[in-house]
This record gives C-alpha cells, structure tokens and sequence, in this order.
C-alpha cells in the first residue's frame, strides 16, 4: 500500500496502525569543535587534494551522514513500534519502504530428527559420520606451509598435502584507520554536515519535484 500524503514529521504504515511525531523536527545546531575553529572560514577545491587526503575526507563525510542516516530510520521505526504490515511512504525523491519485522520458522535439528524417527522412520537414513576435534584440526593445519605455487608441506615430517590449496585472492582493500587526527576529522565532518544540510537538501528535494515515474 502507497500512501497518498508526504509530511516529513508524519508517518503512517499500512492498516489503521498510525504514529505521529509530537513536536516538529528540530532546527539543526552547529557546535564547530576548537581544534578546526581556525580553518572554518577556509575552501578547499577537491581536484587539489592529494588523493589520500579525498579518501580520508571523503570517509569521513560519508560516516557523518550514516550516522544521520541510522538516527533517521532508528527514529521511523521506533514510532511505528507495533505495526504488523509492510508499508510505503512518499517522497518528493520517491518512496521510502518498510519492512515490518518477522519471525520466521526455526528447526531444532536434534528434536526434529527424533520426531521423524518416531512418525516417519521410513524417510530417516542412518549415515555413520566422523568429525576432527576443532582443537587438533587447528594444531594440524598449522603444522602446513606454502613451499611455493600453492602446494603446502608438513613443517614437521614434509608430507605434502593434496587437501590444502590457495583459495580466491581477496580484494584489495583501502582503510582509514581510528587515529587522533581521524577522530578529530570525524568530528568535524559531523558538525560541518549539520551546518550545511538544510542547504544540501533544497536543490536535491526540488530536483526530484514534478518528476512522475
């Protein structure tokens, strides 16, 4: 079901369930932190930064909005606490859907399989199975190095083992680690995001306006 009304402070799920904010969303406050108060009237053109410096900043954009992001939905769900139904709210930017939450069927293995023993042994096929201690498992396979092109030999008695190879090669990966400078960034990058919202949103909002899919 898509409902036919847009109010941002409004929201209402599927069937007769219907949960409204109390009060308008408040204004947003900027609080710039002292270690960046002496660049905050600076610019920096982004095809000037080093491209180490765009992933650093870049990241840390993107975590302040996530942040944003997470209190947003945490908000929405927590006002529809006790919808049963799926729903759809309308946006000038398109649909915002939910999901309302589920249980579904779990299968105690052990209970099950003496169920079917009892009502259904016919269906039940008996299997002798072995296992490895997880502990000598791991003492073992330690035991086992690459000698090259991803054969892998016994350190201990130089057996090679045609059960071990190389998997697929993992994809590289870039990082920005947790560091003072990092966390400062961060914080920054939350704050400026505040600031500069409203703005952001009026040209992304009006773009979206007048468009029927």
């Amino acid at each position: 079901m898509v409902h036919d009304s847009y109010d941002p402070d409004r929201f209402v799920t599927e069937g007769d369930f219907a949960v409204e904010s109390e009060s308008p969303s408040p204004r947003m406050h900027v609080v710039m932190i002292p270690e960046a108060e002496a660049h905050q009237s600076q610019t920096v053109e982004m095809s000037s930064m080093p491209t180490v410096d765009r992933i650093a900043f870049l990241t840390a954009v993107r975590d302040a909005v996530d942040e944003v992001l997470a209190w947003q939905k945490k908000t929405l769900i927590e006002r529809l606490e006790g919808a049963t139904e799926n729903g759809s709210f309308p946006t000038p930017m398109g649909p915002i859907s939910y999901t309302a939450s589920t249980r579904k069927m779990k299968v105690d293995e052990e209970k099950f399989l003496g169920y079917m023993r009892e009502h259904h042994p016919d269906m039940v096929e008996e299997k002798i199975t072995y296992a490895i201690d997880p502990e000598a498992r791991a003492t073992v396979l330690a035991a086992f190095v690459d000698i090259g092109d991803g054969v892998f030999a016994s350190s201990v008695d130089g057996t090679v083992a045609d059960f071990l190879f190389l998997g697929e090669p993992t994809n590289p990966s870039i990082a920005y680690p947790a560091t003072k400078q990092q966390k400062v960034t961060k914080r920054q990058a939350r704050e400026t995001l505040k600031q500069f919202l409203p703005e952001l949103a009026a040209p992304v909002v009006g773009a979206a306006k007048g468009i029927t899919s």
